[in-house]
């Protein structure tokens, strides 16, 4: 079975097509240092895996099936990177969905393997430069980013990024600088969220190792009336705010837990058990200008005054008990 010919074939179609009805719009995503898979060096099962993959997003980019050629190219490079054609058909697909980052990435990394995609195809070549320089023009501000995960197999999906879309971790890209949320998933782990920013000079993330998802707890989680959010610290000092009221896993530990208008130092402590299922009511918090004032904290001046006061009043009821009798 000769899969490279039948995927040259395909990508040639492609190349034609996709050169027809495809080539002319806008944006892109820029590139980090990814490693590389050789697609030559795949077993039989995986190159089968990969030109079926790779063929179908052709055929979909061709019929304008964007978001379908999207998933299954994003699928097929997982497998391989080093197949111009499905570069290719990324790139083009993510410039004529407006994605200009993620179209800047992939023409970039394809234009710093000019030459291979000369030989291989002089009509990409030429395309592939005019619309990376249009690219480029619509968002020179990318910048690099890179995320890892400590736990293999991770998946994530960051926001404004493939649509929020799950991917494989590792993720390299390019991005406009700003802020992001990041949420990381794996079966049988507890699903982790946080927040990151990416400066003009790029960023490089961490996404720590997910917890055992037997190490934690089912906790509902209720606020008094009147409040709507409550904010969630761990024992690292990171914090979260929720939507009262809120139910979920947690992953087991000493938590301290206040109401979102409230101030640290109202706080109560939380702690969630593994494998625990349980119910929690925040208190209000303790209003400072509510709190009685003790005695011994008056002035003098005041205190002899209501200790004057208090004589009269003894003075006046002794005399009305005395006119009764």
């Amino acid at each position: 079975m000769n899969i490279r010919a039948n995927h040259s074939r395909a990508s040639r179609r492609l190349a034609m097509g996709i050169g027809s009805l495809i080539f002319a719009l806008t944006p892109a995503l820029a590139l980090a240092e990814r490693p590389e898979i050789d697609c030559d060096q795949l077993s039989e099962e995986d190159s089968q895996n990969f030109y079926d993959l790779s063929g179908r997003c052709a055929e979909a980019a061709a019929n304008k099936n964007f978001e379908e050629a999207l998933s299954l190219g994003v699928e097929a490079m997982s497998i391989c990177t080093t197949d111009v054609y499905t570069e290719y058909t990324l790139a083009r697909v993510y410039q004529l969905t407006n994605d200009c980052p993620n179209a800047y990435y992939h023409y970039e990394l394809l234009s710093n393997r000019s030459p291979e995609v000369q030989k291989e195809n002089a009509d990409i070549y030429k395309e592939l430069k005019k619309n990376f320089k249009d690219v480029k023009a619509k968002c020179s501000d990318v910048v690099t980013l890179e995320v890892v995960c400590e736990t293999p197999e991770t998946k994530i999906s960051i926001t404004g990024i493939n649509n929020g879309q799950r991917m494989t971790c590792p993720f390299y890209g390019k991005v406009t600088p700003g802020s992001y949320t990041y949420t990381a998933s794996k079966e049988g782990f507890t699903q982790a969220r946080d927040s990151f920013i990416v400066s003009s000079e790029g960023a490089n993330v961490t996404v720590p190792a997910l917890q055992d998802a037997d190490a934690t707890g089912y906790i509902r989680i209720r606020c008094p009336k009147g409040s709507s959010k409550f904010i969630l610290t761990d024992e690292k000092g990171k914090s979260d705010e929720y939507v009262c009221p809120w139910e979920g896993k947690l992953p087991a530990g000493a938590y301290k837990i206040r109401l979102g208008s409230s101030s640290p130092s109202d706080a109560t402590d939380l702690v969630i058990e593994k494998k625990s299922n349980t119910e929690f009511n925040i208190p209000n918090a303790v209003k400072a200008n509510c709190s009685a004032t003790p005695l011994s904290n008056t002035s003098a001046p005041a205190a002899a005054l209501l200790a004057l006061l208090g004589a009269l009043g003894f003075g006046a009821l002794r005399r009305r008990r005395q006119n009764n009798a």
